[in-house]
Formats: C-alpha cells, sequence, structure tokens
C-alpha cells in the first residue's frame, strides 16, 4: 500500500469519526418534579415537596459533606 492510499483511508476513517461526533443528541426532557430539584436554589428547597426515598426510605450509612480542599467527608470521621 502506498503512501498516498494509506493517507487516503485515514481521511475516510477522520470523516466517519467526523460523522458521528457531529450528530444531534436529543436526551428527554427531565419529569417536572426533577427539572423543579435541579432549578432550586438553596434558599427555595423548603418550598419544594420532600423527596420520596420509596418504600425503603433513605439509604443507610453515615452523613456526608464536601469539603472543597478535602473531597467528600463522612461527618463523625473529622
Amino acid at each position: 500500500m502506498t503512501t498516498e492510499q494509506r493517507l487516503q483511508k485515514i481521511e475516510q476513517r477522520l470523516k466517519r469519526v467526523e460523522a458521528i461526533l457531529t450528530q444531534k443528541i436529543v436526551l428527554p426532557e427531565p419529569l417536572l418534579e426533577d427539572r423543579q430539584w435541579m432549578e432550586a436554589n438553596s434558599g427555595s428547597l423548603s418550598e419544594l415537596e420532600p423527596y420520596d426515598w420509596g418504600p425503603e426510605g433513605p439509604p443507610q450509612g453515615q452523613p456526608v459533606h464536601y469539603d472543597h480542599q478535602l473531597g467528600w467527608v463522612v461527618e463523625g470521621d473529622e
């Protein structure tokens, strides 16, 4: 295979990759309740309905918080 043929193959592959990468991806719209939670700021969270954890309730374990310098921290382990 000549250098010219190799370059043509590479260009063909690049065009296929470009076609894949430029496709429009359509995501489904979030549910109204999900949108309200995503758009709420911490000051308005009390206005929203409590989160529905389902029949099993909230997950078990220790509470955590995020520290910008440390990352996720398990409360009580500080």
